[in-house]
C-alpha cells in the first residue's frame, strides 16, 4: 500500500513507486491520473483540486507539473564530491562512521570505486585500520568494507574485554561464578530470552567435566563455561536452541526440528557418508538439507545458504553450527563474554547468548539417560 504524499518528501520518488504499482497491474494512462489523486493528502491533495478543468492529457504530463511544484522537497540527491566532504568526527566512533559511509555509498549511482576507496581513506582517522589500508591497499569497494567490518569487530571485542578486566573482582580465587551472589552484573549483562516449552531431548555432545566441587552435573558450575545458545531465523522461522560449536566438523538439523520448519522429506538432498563422535560412533544422517540462515537483528544482520545434516537422535538443541559456517560468517566467539560478533554491511552485528537457556540444557543433557543407538 503507499502512503499517502503530503509534500514533505521526495515527490519523484512518490511519483516513481506510484507508476511501478500501475504497471504492475496493466493500469491504463486514463485510470492512473485518476487514481492518483487518491495517493495525496493535505497540501498535496489542494494543489491537485485547483488544476484547471481539461488542463492534464496524460499521466507524464501530470507527473512533471507534480514534480514541479513541490521539487523544494525533494532531499538533494548526493554525489560523487559529498563523498569526499565526509570526514569522521573526533568522538565519532569508526562503525558508525562505517555505516554512514556505507549508506552514502549506495545511494550513488555508478560511482567509480577507486574515488570511494580514496574518498574513505582520506577521511578516518590515522589509526590502525589506515595504515593497514596504506600498507596493503584494498582492490575493490567490498573487499575495503569487509576489513574495516572486521577491525570494528576486533576492536569492539577487546575494548569490552579491556573494560571487563577492569572491574573488582571480589573473590580472586574464583571459587564463584562473577555475579553469582546477588542480580548486579548480572542483571545488566544476561539478555531476558524465554525458552519456549520444557526440556524433552538430550543432545549428542560432551557433556560434564570437573568443576568446582566434584561431578559437574551437581556442582558448581561456572556460568561462562557454558555452551553458546543462541536463537537464529531458518527459513522463515526463528529457531531457539542453537549451540554454537567451534570444534564440530557439520552443521547439524535435528529431525524433530526440521519437521517444525514444515519441511517435508522432498526437501532433502540423498547423501551416503556417515558422522563420526568423538568416542569413534557412527551416526547415519536422514538426509541434507540446504536452508538460509539469518544472523543477528535488523538492521546488522547476515544470511547464509547452510547444508545441515539431518539427523534423527534425541537433543535438548534443535541445531548445531560448525566451525566452517562460523568462518562464512566472519564470527568471533567468546563464551566469556557469552556472545557472538561478526561483520555486516551495515556495522558489527551481535548475538548474545542465553545463559539460562544454556544452563537448562546443559542440565538436561547430563541428567536425561541417552537412548541407545
Amino acid at each position: 500500500m503507499l502512503e499517502a504524499y503530503d509534500g514533505s518528501s521526495d515527490p519523484t520518488e512518490h511519483v516513481a513507486t506510484f507508476h511501478m504499482q500501475m504497471t504492475f497491474y496493466g493500469t491504463s494512462n486514463a485510470i492512473m491520473c485518476w487514481a492518483f489523486p487518491t495517493t495525496l493528502r493535505g497540501i498535496t491533495r489542494g494543489w491537485y483540486s485547483r488544476l484547471p478543468p481539461s488542463s492534464i492529457h496524460s499521466f507524464d504530463q501530470l507527473a512533471r507539473e507534480f514534480e514541479g511544484n513541490f521539487l523544494s522537497s525533494a532531499r538533494p540527491k548526493p554525489t560523487a564530491a559529498s563523498l569526499l566532504e565526509m570526514r569522521q568526527k573526533e568522538e565519532e566512533h569508526l562503525g558508525q562512521y562505517l555505516a554512514c559511509f556505507t549508506d552514502k555509498v549506495r545511494a550513488i549511482p555508478d560511482v567509480h570505486p577507486s574515488l570511494v576507496i580514496q574518498a574513505f581513506m582520506i577521511r578516518i582517522k590515522p589509526f590502525r585500520l589506515f595504515w593497514s589500508l596504506v600498507e596493503r591497499p584494498p582492490t575493490t569497494v567490498p573487499e575495503m568494507l569487509q576489513r574495516a567490518n572486521q577491525y570494528v569487530t576486533v576492536k569492539t571485542l577487546v575494548a569490552e574485554k579491556h573494560e571487563d578486566h577492569k572491574r573488582p573482582r571480589l573473590n580472586p580465587l574464583g571459587v564463584h561464578p562473577l555475579g553469582s551472589q546477588g542480580g548486579g552484573w548480572r542483571e545488566l549483562c544476561e539478555p531476558s530470552l524465554h525458552p519456549k516449552g520444557p526440556v524433552e531431548r538430550q543432545i549428542d555432545v560432551i557433556v560434564g567435566g570437573p568443576t568446582v566441587g566434584g561431578i559437574s552435573s551437581l556442582s558448581e558450575y561456572p556460568d561462562h563455561d557454558d555452551a553458546l545458545v543462541i536463537m537464529a531465523r531458518i527459513a522463515n522461522a526463528c529457531v531457539r536452541r542453537i549451540m554454537i560449536d567451534t570444534g564440530s566438523a557439520a552443521d547439524i538439523l535435528y529431525f524433530d526440528a526440521f519437521h517444525k520448519l514444515e519441511m517435508t522429506n522432498q526437501d532433502l538432498i540423498p547423501m551416503t557418508s556417515t558422522l563420526t563422535g568423538f568416542t569413534g560412533d557412527v551416526i547415519n544422517p536422514v538426509d541434507v538439507a540446504t536452508l538460509p540462515v539469518t544472523f543477528g537483528d535488523e538492521p546488522r544482520t547476515k544470511t547464509l545458504m547452510v547444508h545441515f545434516m539431518v539427523v534423527d537422535l534425541p537433543s535438548t538443541y534443535n541445531v548445531i553450527i560448525w566451525r566452517p559456517t562460523l568462518n562464512k560468517l566472519r564470527a568471533i566467539v567468546s563464551t566469556y563474554h557469552r556472545s557472538m560478533k561478526f561483520p555486516t554491511s551495515t556495522g558489527p552485528g551481535e548475538i548474545k547468548s542465553d545463559p539460562q537457556e544454556s544452563r537448562r540444557c546443559y542440565l538436561a543433557a547430563t541428567t536425561i539417560p541417552k537412548k541407545t543407538r
